[in-house]
């Protein structure tokens, strides 16, 4: 086991006084964020993922997709209910990226708003972060973290690395900065083999599609 330091330091010429940044907490964009984010239902095989609102459009993780592209369902955040589930809608597949695990969807009939704003630069090491889903069937789950990594290559893939804890039902939800600006969508955690054969989850290694690649597919 070994730890390593990072130690980031800024030295401006002629000033007496070092500068401060305060970066807001994710927290604080959180009713948009929460509005902003669905669920996403697979009929297919009954399957359950997140997703967010974004240009009109709904992103999500291409693996949440049905193999036909059919069977899709959209439903919306709503805190007046016991379960927060709301309004479900019928939705079309627009377009699909399954190299970099990312999908659109529109609703098959009627229009969308306008969503979250997409982030204009990937957040550096140590900068807040927060992920919604529905991990294990826990709708509009919030949990929060850090980027452990802010661009990392697994598998081809380009991914951001956070310490968000994601499972089950995080899939294709959104991950957002500390301006609630979108800066990736949940992918996969990382895994250990045990002498069994098995696989078990690792804590806080998940793996978000990188701001790099929504922006292609946004295109």
């Amino acid at each position: 086991m070994f730890r390593i330091a990072l130690i980031l330091s800024i030295i401006i010429p002629g000033c007496a006084q070092t500068q401060s940044y305060v970066v807001p907490s994710p927290v604080d964009a959180l009713p948009h964020a929460l509005n902003s984010t669905v669920l996403i239902g697979n009929h297919d095989n009954n399957g359950i993922c997140a997703g967010v609102i974004i240009q009109h459009k709904v992103l999500t993780a291409a693996h949440c997709i049905s193999s036909e592209g059919t069977g899709m369902s959209i439903s919306f955040f709503d805190p007046t209910l016991p379960e927060h589930v709301g309004l479900s809608r019928l939705a079309v597949v627009l377009a699909v990226m399954p190299e970099q695990d990312l999908a659109v969807l529109a609703l098959a009939e009627g229009s969308l708003p306008e969503g979250v704003t997409l982030a204009p630069e990937t957040p550096q090491w140590g900068r807040p972060v927060l992920a919604i889903g529905h991990p294990l069937g826990l709708y509009f789950s919030v949990t929060t973290g850090v980027v452990s990594n802010p661009s990392r290559w697994l598998e081809s893939r380009h991914v951001l690395q956070v310490s968000c804890p994601i499972t089950f039902g995080n899939s294709g939800g959104p991950v957002f900065n500390g301006y609630g600006e979108l800066v990736g969508i949940a992918s996969f955690m990382m895994a250990q083999s045990t002498s069994a054969g098995d696989w078990v989850p690792t804590n806080h290694l998940a793996m978000v599609v990188h701001l790099d690649e929504i922006r292609k597919i946004l295109k």
